[in-house]
């Protein structure tokens, strides 16, 4: 079902098959016995997530292989040209830098978790050395967060919309955190003398405990606006970056306008962008029918968010029209306007 749904998640059955066939213990004998006993586990898993992908997929059941390689090939490039606003720049979305998604991870990811994701990872390989044996599930969180994202950096895939096509990988990456955090608390508890890296471990989790707040604090403050969270590191940069890209702050424009011209028996308004004109939907039928979208000459209002296309961009950045008209609205989140709306008349 997780491959029918994205064929991304065929990854799962590959870490999988690698995980089978891992041995536990380094010193590890293999007898034939054994091998029989993996390649009987590796077919029978792989039969059932063969039957299972083709029983859940209906576009497998005309041509299996044919189908699922094209779709593999999609996946890999898929076919969108539009442009990305990333580091103050667009650029197509088919020749992102290799570090885009590493980039939108280490600024949209509080820092805590990060590092605290990297002292687990480490942790755990640490301990695989010492005792040279295998923990086969921690084996797996490791690869499940690694090979999605460096599939993407080796296959040059095609990305938008910052690494929401990685979010997946997300509760890897927490679970890793979580083991770096146990091993900070042990530092803490079992090191009895002031060492370096007790300090180390006491700030650490100290600024943690206050990063954590911190993060709580903005989502309720920018309710419903969580999604433009950027970290300690990205903050500073937010305006080189897209934030709503799904649009969803042009409801509380369109919502500005409806109470401004609630007696209007018609107003103008130009959206350059499609969620300029489906979020009037939001509203009662008798409010968004007064809503006619027109072009710039005849428009009263203008809605737009300027990090959407290089146009826009370009007359934002210069002043143009219709920027240069007077601002009477925007939603704003970390000193960046996530929308704006123009009076034009």
């Amino acid at each position: 079902l997780l491959i029918s749904t994205r064929i991304l998640g065929v990854y799962i059955f590959i870490v999988s098959i690698i995980i089978i066939i891992i041995p536990s213990k380094f010193n590890y004998q293999l007898s034939s016995r054994r091998l029989i006993n993996t390649g009987n586990k590796v077919a029978l898993y792989t039969l059932l997530t063969t039957c299972l992908t083709y029983l859940f997929w209906p576009s497998l059941w005309q041509n299996p292989v044919v189908n699922f390689l094209q779709a593999y090939e999609n996946m890999k490039q898929f076919r969108w040209y539009g442009q990305v606003f990333f580091m103050n720049e667009f650029i197509q979305a088919g020749n992102l830098p290799w570090h885009y998604a590493l980039t939108w991870i280490g600024i949209t990811i509080p820092i805590f978790y990060l590092v605290c994701s990297i002292i687990g990872t480490l942790y755990i390989i640490i301990q695989t050395l010492q005792h040279r044996s295998i923990n086969k599930n921690k084996l797996f969180l490791i690869m499940a967060l690694v090979i999605p994202i460096a599939s993407t950096i080796v296959l040059n895939s095609t990305l938008y919309n910052g690494w929401r096509h990685l979010y997946f990988v997300t509760p890897f990456l927490i679970i890793l955190s979580l083991y770096g955090i146990r091993y900070l608390i042990g530092v803490i508890i079992v090191c009895k003398e002031r060492t370096a890296i007790k300090a180390f471990a006491t700030v650490l989790v100290l600024f943690g405990v206050l990063e954590i707040m911190s993060t709580i604090y903005f989502m309720v403050k920018h309710h419903p606006y969580q999604f433009a969270y950027f970290n300690a590191i990205g903050k500073s940069k937010i305006n080189s970056f897209e934030t709503d890209y799904y649009g969803l702050t042009y409801k509380d424009a369109l919502g500005y306008i409806l109470e401004e011209q609630k007696t209007a028996d018609k107003i103008e308004i130009c959206s350059p962008h499609l969620a300029g004109q489906i979020n009037r939907f939001y509203f009662k039928e008798k409010e968004y029918s007064k809503i006619e979208y027109t072009d710039l000459q005849s428009c009263k209002y203008f809605i737009t968010n300027p990090f959407v296309s290089s146009l826009d961009y370009e007359k934002y950045k210069s002043n143009e029209f219709p920027y240069n008209c007077p601002k009477v609205f925007s939603v704003n989140v970390l000193n960046s306007e996530l929308v704006i709306v123009y009076k034009l008349k």
